[in-house]
């Protein structure tokens, strides 16, 4: 059967005419191919539309030839658009314009477009055909920077910013308009918001990290990424994702706004170092300038998917990492073998006594080898980061607890020093703690791996908030011990770094106080309950000492 005629173009009639139709805008793209797939695996007839600018048809390609799904090629941004008035449907997500800001070529204006013009479009749809409307956003949209002074670079420093931003923005844009929508005509509205997702079918054309790091693994070529590995992330697996979209057109609550994005919080080196423990050799370098520090974006509540939806990650990173990679690798996405190299197949059809007798003489040397091998695995993967989580642990609630005592004593010179110290060791022993997470998954619960993470997240963001906190009373007391009264200028610099370090120290706080909230005491180790008590003494003495600061400088 031809392109032609398996594509049903407007008008069409669906010939299963049982189920409730569910359409699915940008339902031939990474995530919406999944949701397509699971509406119709629970009866759902599905329309599936798209332009096919990101999307593709091999993803669907095994539903074309269904009775309840319908593929049409169509611009949702076109006039044109439209759809039988007597065709009923029940439900319509809106997938599209999802990844367009990770794909190399420059859909910038299309992202726009179709969170906007488009948004409309599938808004009036719905409500037309009283439909429940779910539309995918972003986790990311809160993160962002707008130029006051060039059109050029509206909203980032460069050209791969401004098509990340410009994507944010087109979601932040998007949500709004439904939520008008939602206030003004009581439509059946719900909004779940994505991050960091991964999984067979996406883009490796795509600038996105996650994108960048299983290509890698994948071709064998050298990744080379922003900044220093430490940005934190929640990879989710596509399917769970599409899961979580298929629970909000079934159950979902109208005007509920669900955040299906993995509670697992690792750092991108994290990620890195799964990936090429399940896929091998995988060769990453990182490219770290001061412009490349991680942007603070607004706290994510997590429980809104997994309380009000009963929403639940169910792949795990290696699986996912291992799924992701062997789905390319037999798409055949990756480089071809060195004419020189001997397959398993050729070693396995040799005269295998000979084959092993020609080496006996050499068996002992290799049994040796192999212990040698085993215990130096044994060494660098399990008593070295052991030990290194250990230490770096120690000394990071030391320098922590001697960096508050030293700030609440005023001797902010030293408590600045302390928290530098807090700050890089509790990098240090999370990340430590990543190295082990394949071996503690095995021994120890989820949850008392949670409370760990967020136990060196909660560290690493007051030890932040205290070096800035001291900074700031550092200025504020040579501003005020001169000899004489400042001139103006003098004095509005003064102020003006103090307004800088003390919302640096905020923004930390913040984040800190948060994580400190939901962290569960009892799933501590008990060694570190003490640590953890110490941990909200300070943030009692950082919200008494920054609204002192705040009051005395205006901020």
């Amino acid at each position: 059967m031809s392109d032609s005629a398996r594509e049903r173009i407007f008008p069409f009639e669906l010939k299963k005419t049982e189920g409730k139709v569910a359409l699915v805008a940008g339902g031939a793209g990474f995530v919406g191919s999944y949701v397509c797939e699971q509406l119709l695996s629970l009866g759902f007839r599905v329309i599936c539309v798209d332009n096919l600018t990101s999307g593709s048809k091999e993803n669907i390609e095994s539903l074309l030839n269904k009775d309840d799904f319908s593929f049409v090629k169509a611009d949702l941004n076109s006039p044109k658009f439209s759809l039988p008035k007597e065709l009923k449907i029940d439900a319509i997500i809106h997938a599209a314009g999802l990844e367009e800001f990770s794909i190399d070529n420059d859909l910038s204006l299309e992202t726009l477009l179709v969170n906007s013009l488009g948004t409309r479009i599938l808004l009036e749809l719905a409500k037309e055909k009283k439909a429940k409307f779910i539309f995918i956003s972003s986790a990311d949209l809160y993160g962002g920077v707008f130029s006051s002074t060039s059109l050029k670079y509206y909203f980032g420093k460069d050209a791969a910013n401004e098509s990340t931003f410009t994507h944010n923005e087109a979601k932040r844009f998007a949500e709004a308009l439904v939520f008008e929508y939602f206030k003004n005509y009581d439509l059946d509205a719900v909004v779940v918001r994505v991050k960091n997702v991964y999984g067979p079918r996406m883009s490796f054309q795509a600038e996105g990290e996650l994108n960048k790091i299983l290509a890698g693994a994948v071709s064998g070529k050298k990744v080379t990424l922003s900044g220093d590995g430490l940005k934190t992330i929640n990879p989710t697996y596509a399917t769970d994702v599409s899961s979580g979209v298929v629970m909000a057109v079934v159950s979902g609550s109208k005007g509920e706004i669900y955040n299906l994005v993995s509670p697992d919080k690792i750092t991108l080196d994290s990620f890195v170092q799964t990936t090429r423990q399940v896929a091998g050799s995988l060769d990453i370098s990182y490219r770290g300038t001061s412009e490349d520090l991680e942007i603070p974006y607004h706290q994510l509540d997590l429980s809104t998917g997994q309380e009000k939806l009963n929403w639940r990650p169910t792949v795990g990173l290696a699986d996912g990492i291992s799924h992701t990679v062997t789905y390319f690798r037999q798409k055949g996405d990756r480089p071809p073998a060195k004419a020189n190299q001997t397959t398993f197949s050729e070693v396995r059809n040799r005269d295998t006594s000979n084959f092993i007798n020609a080496r006996m003489p050499h068996l002992k040397h290799v049994r040796i080898f192999i212990f040698l091998a085993a215990l130096a695995l044994v060494v660098f993967t399990v008593i070295y980061p052991g030990s290194a989580l250990v230490f770096n642990t120690y000394r990071a609630n030391a320098s922590f607890e001697s960096a508050v005592k030293n700030l609440e004593s005023d001797r902010v010179k030293e408590a600045a020093v302390d928290a530098e110290k807090a700050e890089e060791s509790y990098q240090r022993a999370a990340q430590d703690l990543q190295n082990l997470n394949w071996l503690l998954q095995i021994i120890v619960s989820r949850e008392r791996l949670r409370a760990l993470d967020d136990f060196y997240f909660i560290g690493d963001k007051f030890s932040t908030a205290v070096f800035h906190t001291a900074t700031s009373i550092e200025i504020l007391i040579v501003q005020t011990s001169g000899k004489g009264p400042l001139e103006e200028a003098e004095l509005q610099e003064h102020l003006k770094n103090i307004s800088i370090e003390t919302n640096e120290a905020k923004v930390n706080y913040e984040l800190g106080v948060t994580n400190l909230e939901n962290l569960q005491r009892g799933s501590l180790p008990k060694a570190l309950r003490d640590d953890l008590e110490t941990q909200r003494k300070a943030e009692a003495t950082l919200r008494e000492i920054l609204d002192e600061l705040s009051g005395s400088t205006g901020t």
